[in-house]
């Protein structure tokens, strides 16, 4: 039996819109999503400038989103959208299965997270429980006394820091830049491996741009 989208008898279709740029995957969902009565897809856009205009046109009750886009990461567009449209209800279906995605999600507003590994039964009734205004996630997010606190946000410092690794520089050079000392930079750069629990200045990038840390 393939799993309902939608509620009880004469319950209208739940109106959503997809932003993801892997067109097979989008296919998949999409093909997946016009098989049921109870969904109507009402557009789907592979970039956070195409969404904001679609979800302007439409109006959609659920934006299911992912988190990696081309031109601006999923997080940045989700506290867009939740800036113009404060009852936008957002379902971020990401690749990431890391804890620290989800809190940073619900920090934002966003309104549930689910894996791209999950199956139809589940992406239907995280569906179902968004748009019913219900949130959706890990037991750990929404555990008892409040959410897992999530990443603690960067000073302004260390984001001068993040742009000067993304340029190639040295800490030697970065000091050189900010005119403060190499151990300086040396205490940013450590701090910032420990908030986005990299291993490496390529995996702090990496998370920094995830997280909306950096544009590009």
């Amino acid at each position: 039996m393939s799993p309902s989208f939608g509620g009880g008898p004469g319950r209208l279709p739940v109106r959503v819109i997809i932003v993801d740029d892997h067109p097979l995957f989008v296919a998949g969902i999409s093909q997946l999503f016009e098989s049921d009565p109870l969904m109507s897809l009402e557009g789907t856009a592979s970039c956070a400038e195409a969404a904001v205009t679609l979800f302007d046109r439409v109006s959609p009750e659920v934006t299911i989103l992912d988190v990696n886009l081309p031109d601006e990461n999923g997080f940045a567009l989700a506290r867009t959208l939740l800036a113009r449209w404060a009852d936008a209800k957002i379902l971020i279906l990401s690749g990431h299965s890391e804890l620290q995605y989800q809190r940073t999600a619900f920090q934002i507003g966003v309104s549930g997270y689910v894996q791209k590994s999950c199956t139809s039964a589940e992406l239907a009734a995280a569906v179902a429980d968004v748009r019913a205004g219900r949130l959706r996630f890990a037991p750990e997010v929404l555990a008892r006394g409040g959410p897992v606190p999530a990443l603690p946000a960067p000073t302004r410092r260390e984001l001068e820091v993040l742009a000067h690794i993304r340029a190639g520089l040295s800490n030697r050079n970065i000091a050189r830049e900010l005119v403060v000392s190499e151990r300086t930079i040396h205490f940013h750069v450590s701090n910032l491996l420990s908030k986005l629990q990299a291993v490496s200045r390529t995996q702090a990038l990496a998370r920094a741009r995830e997280l909306g840390w950096l544009t590009d």
